[in-house]
């Protein structure tokens, strides 16, 4: 065999934009290319055509082209997949060093931003022809690409008076299988991917989840109306068949001015009636914000599985924080749905509702899971303590956790009335401390903020449990909050009690952490933990962020990112790319984003996948130069992409496994955030759309 290094060419012919011309035989077209490529300098010990066409029935005899090495290849995208087995056949063709010069050869009739850089880019290693329209001006800013293109009149007169220019050469039809493999009807060699020719399979079906309703019923209508009214006027003005339970909450001092037997007859419909008392100054919207995002807790929404919330309430006004925690909601998928009280506009409806369509179940399913089984002993205590309610020896507390056998750091979240008027900097050995939290309003206020706080930060905690203490005076409500969490697996160690004070005895009221095996890991859609991530748990997670608008904190998300990846039992964190268009970042911002360790690929402006496209031809690179990786796909929310789907799928072919999460997630994980807006640069409240 011949040491001498062979010569090789793949044509990537877009069948649709040229067709090939009539009267030709396949074997001809493939002769007589061979032939124009040859007078164009290439020389070809091999030769491979890739036709993409949008339809397969425009070549009814298929079989025979794919015998004279034409490979036809049915996507609707053409030009993307033709960047993708670009891409492929770049990274294969560094495995066999015995070819000496490669020739790329492109028949297209547009050449898109991103597919012009990424021939530019080939250009450093390989010999680069095109064939493009006449009229075409897409190469005008790349002259050197511009050198080595022939017009589509020239190729397609060259393909029809050819035929006496040369004696058919003698060749291999089974071609070396690196480069030229004919379409697969068996699964592939590990070098390269099979070619997708078949659709993608139909979306699963939606399932529908129940909505939650929450009312806010005022005297007036209860004494107006019976039960049975009531419930059929809201079940038809909110246009559900199926059954949903509803939470009505009254004054306390009304249901005794109920008829006898009506507080049954609301529950038997599926009403539950909430008392409250009015004396206590407890304004219902602090209960019911409460019990919302307890709602929210039990019954998780997502991308591909929103849920409906409902809330017939006067009292949601804009920098509440019961404004605030729906708002919240409709960033976490809540279809979020505020309407006035229901006597307003009793009986006949002034509003008729006109709910979002919801989300087809498409793109990804398998999030970022947790790599590791939590231990309680070893993991964080997070401390919420209410300063003023509940005046607390910080050292009592601390003592205590040690001897009960925890190990892991002490969070500590002060609450404060806004008149507090001491250091607002509360430090202390073993305590990492966060800035403290003051609150504008009543005792009732400053306990509802910190417990939606500590409901967010459970949701933010959503596949294993942590531990918690409550330091602040009891209550029923808190007594069913903590119930609540208990009942999804979070340790609270300590919580209030009438009668006990934080003294010599508190050590003896405090849970001791519980054995590992006796933890249950928490109920986490759309984040599966996957045998491929297992077996990948040790390698390198390279993060590829889809962005919107480039922070101008950089370093902020970086840290974030890595503390999440950490968290999750990711320990090797290796780099993040971000994609974004050139028109929304200057030359500052980039500056920044280096020095702060992130990467920025630029993308042309106005090319609607040249994100995308980036994105997967870097990753096809890195496969060659580097071992297995774990791919994060960052982005602000889940996507449909059928090219991204098919190279991730030959990534994952390759040994590589692709984790998709979206930048929410990565920023709340772990905190007291109820939403990540406040770190994406833009007011938490004027960058939403109204309530109502």
């Amino acid at each position: 065999m011949s040491s001498e290094p062979e010569y090789c060419t793949r044509v990537f012919w877009d069948a649709v934009d040229f067709p090939f011309p009539k009267g030709l035989d396949p074997e001809t077209i493939y002769q007589r290319m061979k032939s124009i490529l040859e007078k164009m300098g290439c020389i070809n010990h091999y030769l491979s055509i890739m036709a993409y066409v949008n339809n397969s029935e425009t070549f009814p005899d298929k079989t025979a082209y794919e015998k004279a090495g034409i490979n036809i290849v049915t996507q609707p995208e053409r030009h993307r997949f033709m960047l993708r087995d670009m891409a492929w056949w770049d990274v294969d063709s560094g495995f066999l060093p015995n070819f000496g010069k490669i020739t790329f050869m492109v028949i297209i009739s547009q050449i898109e931003p991103s597919l012009l850089v990424f021939l530019e880019g080939l250009r450093n290693a390989y010999k680069v022809r095109l064939a493009v329209p006449d009229e075409d001006t897409s190469l005008s800013s790349s002259p050197n690409l511009l050198d080595n293109t022939v017009r589509f009149e020239s190729l397609y007169k060259s393909l029809l008076l050819q035929e006496d220019l040369m004696t058919p050469m003698a060749r291999e039809v089974v071609v070396p299988p690196l480069f030229y493999p004919p379409i697969q009807t068996k699964p592939p060699p590990l070098y390269y991917p099979p070619i997708q020719t078949s659709p993608l399979p139909s979306p699963p079906i939606q399932i529908y989840n129940s909505p939650g309703v929450f009312l806010d019923l005022p005297e007036s209508l209860l004494l107006a109306c019976d039960p049975y009214r009531l419930n059929s006027y809201i079940r038809t003005s909110l246009c559900f068949d199926d059954e949903f339970s509803i939470m009505a909450y009254v004054v306390d001092t009304e249901t005794s001015s109920f008829p006898e037997g009506w507080v049954d007859a609301f529950t038997s419909l599926g009403i539950t009636i909430i008392p409250q008392q009015a004396e206590l100054g407890a304004p219902r919207a602090h209960k019911m914000s409460l019990d919302i995002v307890l709602w929210a807790l039990d019954n998780t929404a997502t991308y591909f599985q929103p849920r409906d919330l409902f809330v017939f309430s006067g009292n949601v006004k804009q920098g509440t924080d019961f404004y605030n925690a729906l708002e919240a909601l409709r960033d976490r998928y809540y279809n979020v749905r505020v309407l006035p009280l229901l006597e307003t506009s009793w009986p006949h409806p002034h509003h008729q509702m006109s709910l979002r369509p919801k989300e087809e179940v498409v793109g990804f399913s398998h999030g970022l899971a947790s790599l590791y089984k939590q231990n309680l002993k070893v993991c964080g205590v997070s401390v919420f303590w209410d300063v003023q309610g509940c005046p607390t020896d910080l050292s009592v507390i601390l003592k205590a956790l040690r001897n009960k056998g925890y190990r892991g750091m002490v969070v500590l979240i002060p609450y404060l009335d806004m008149d507090y008027q001491g250091d607002e900097l509360f430090t202390y050995d073993g305590y990492a401390c966060v800035p403290s939290i003051k609150v504008q309003g009543d005792k009732y206020t400053k306990v509802a903020r910190m417990l939606l706080d500590i409901l967010f930060w459970a949701m933010n905690h959503d596949d294993y449990a942590r531990n918690l203490m409550l330091i602040s005076q009891p209550s029923k409500d808190i007594d069913i909050f903590v119930q609540a969490l208990e009942h999804r697996f979070f340790n609270v160690i300590f919580k209030p009690s009438h009668e006990v004070a934080i003294d010599h005895r508190f050590e003896s009221l405090c849970k001791s952490p519980p054995h590992p095996n006796s933890q249950t890991r928490l109920k986490s859609p759309s984040r599966t933990l996957t045998d491929l991530t297992r077996e990948r748990n040790s390698c390198p997670v390279r993060i590829s962020w889809l962005v919107d608008t480039c922070p101008s904190k950089p370093s902020d998300f970086w840290n974030l990112f890595s503390s999440t990846l950490e968290l999750k039992g990711y320990g090797g964190f290796e780099s993040v790319i971000a994609y974004v268009e050139k028109g929304k970042i200057d030359d500052e911002v980039i500056k920044v984003c280096t020095k702060s360790g992130l990467h920025v690929r630029l993308t042309p402006d106005g090319d609607e996948f040249g994100k995308f496209n980036l994105m997967v031809t870097d990753m096809i690179n890195l496969t060659y130069s580097c071992g297995p990786y774990n791919f994060l796909v960052i982005s602000s929310k889940p996507f449909r992409d059928v090219l991204c789907d098919t190279v991730f799928e030959d990534l994952k072919s390759r040994g590589c496994n692709v984790l998709f999460e979206t930048v929410d997630y990565m920023v709340t994980f772990g905190s007291t955030l109820w939403s990540a807006k406040s770190f994406l640069d833009t007011s938490f409240t004027d960058s939403s759309q109204a309530l109502a």
